[in-house]
């Protein structure tokens, strides 16, 4: 079988520190399945190609699968009609957080959609793809996808979650690493807190931990490669205390001379683990503030100590380790109380970087649901004003909390991300 996958592009996202994990583990798994006699993987987050290019090409496969968020949606739904219209026996898949959470709709341009993680269900389906193409009724013993069948909506349900440690890295050897400053690696899958702002709880299904050793061949093998800028794609890295110091402790004994980052939450990065970050090429560490407010904190389940925040945070200032603050606007009970809460806890920390986005109500969050239910409403804005606030307000409806109108929320978000410009530009003077 000809299989050609497609990581579909972010709108206005034009970084290259975005290596596509997901489709780089389908694409092993495809390899692994045995079934593919041709693969190609095409990226376009790092190469540029318009509508009609991709759907040439596809001409070329028996199987497109496109994975796509919610910002690229629209691209991908677009796509997926133009393959099918110019290679109709073409088998049109879609796939990622959005078409999990979405599938039924998104059906109306995919043959099929897989939801979740998407390694086995690929396996599984390449495995009958012979008796799929006879009889679609087969595609019913298949777990974690959904399609149609005589008009009918069939959903087989979520993929069990996937053991992380079979696959011992995603193929690499379908890209062209050089396009890519930075690359992408994990150490775990899932997350254990439940945001109402975040769908990763309900897609990954489950926290799983990489072994140590099968993290550190994976580096290893990029390094060797010239590709010593990691960011880790954890959830929270730091999860498991236990398991992020054997990472980087056995990154320290390799001597690996790597660079990275990573996400984290603050309330456990004591000491210890942050000497054990720092010693193992940990140069950023990103973590999610939200709010000053402690009321909009309990209110979105985040479950943050400010206290320990601010230790955290000096624990890793000291040990040279930069610190990204990710904040977000608009999240339930915002008001001007609560943003000057926000702007004076990020006076106390002064971290290096600051990024503010606006609480967006993503498919699979209690935010999308309060809006799905009618329980909110969504802001009308001009996409010219939402574009300044890092891209995740866009492709996706915008939370709007009861606390504030239309008129007052966006001039306090504009009034918000004014005064951390002048903040940051204060922090450069002074560094």
């Amino acid at each position: 079988m000809r299989i050609l996958l497609i990581n579909v592009d972010w709108p206005f996202y034009k970084g290259k520190d975005l290596f596509p994990l997901g489709i780089a583990y389908v694409a092993k798994a495809a390899m692994l399945s045995g079934n593919a006699k041709e693969l190609r993987v095409i990226d376009l987050n790092v190469e540029t190609r318009s509508d009609s290019s991709i759907a040439q090409v596809a001409k070329n496969y028996d199987l497109v699968g496109l994975s796509f968020t919610t910002p690229s949606a629209t691209r991908a739904k677009r796509l997926a009609a133009l393959i099918k219209h110019s290679n109709p026996e073409c088998l049109v898949i879609g796939g990622g957080i959005h078409a999990s959470f979405l599938a039924e709709s998104c059906l109306d341009w995919f043959d099929l959609v897989m939801k979740g993680e998407g390694e086995v269900t690929f396996i599984n389906l390449l495995n009958k793809i012979e008796e799929i193409k006879e009889d679609w009724k087969q595609l019913s013993t298949i777990k974690g996808i959904a399609f149609k069948l005589e008009n009918k909506y069939i959903d087989t349900g979520w993929s069990e979650p996937v053991d992380i440690n079979w696959i011992d890295r995603p193929a690499y050897q379908f890209f062209d690493l050089d396009k890519y400053n930075i690359m992408s690696v994990i150490s775990s899958r899932g997350c254990s807190y439940n945001c109402i702002y975040c769908a990763a709880q309900r897609f990954w299904r489950g926290l799983r931990l990489r072994k140590p050793e099968l993290v550190v061949k994976e580096l290893s093998w990029l390094a060797e490669r010239g590709k010593k800028l990691i960011k880790f794609h954890d959830s929270t890295f730091t999860l498991v205390r236990s398991h992020a110091i054997k990472v980087c402790n056995l990154i320290k004994k390799e001597m690996l001379d790597l660079k990275w980052s990573c996400e984290t939450r603050a309330e456990n990065l004591d000491k210890e683990l942050v000497k054990s970050m720092r010693d193992a090429g940990c140069i950023k560490a990103c973590i999610g503030v939200d709010s000053g407010s402690t009321k909009i904190l309990n209110t979105c389940k985040r479950n943050v100590n400010l206290s320990k925040l601010k230790t955290s945070i000096k624990n890793l200032k000291e040990a040279g380790i930069k610190v990204r603050i990710y904040l977000i606007f608009g999240l339930p009970g915002e008001n001007e109380t609560t943003v000057k809460e926000t702007l004076n806890l990020i006076k106390q920390l002064q971290p290096n970087e600051v990024m503010l986005s606006l609480a967006t109500a993503y498919p699979g969050t209690q935010l999308w649901d309060d809006l799905s239910q009618g329980h909110a409403t969504a802001l009308d804005a001009d996409e010219s004003w939402l574009k300044q606030f890092t891209g995740h307000a866009l492709g996706a409806p915008i939370y709007l909390p009861k606390t504030l109108t239309k008129q007052a929320y966006m001039k306090l978000a504009s009034w918000l991300r004014q005064e951390l410009k002048q903040m940051r530009k204060r922090l450069m003077r002074k560094n």
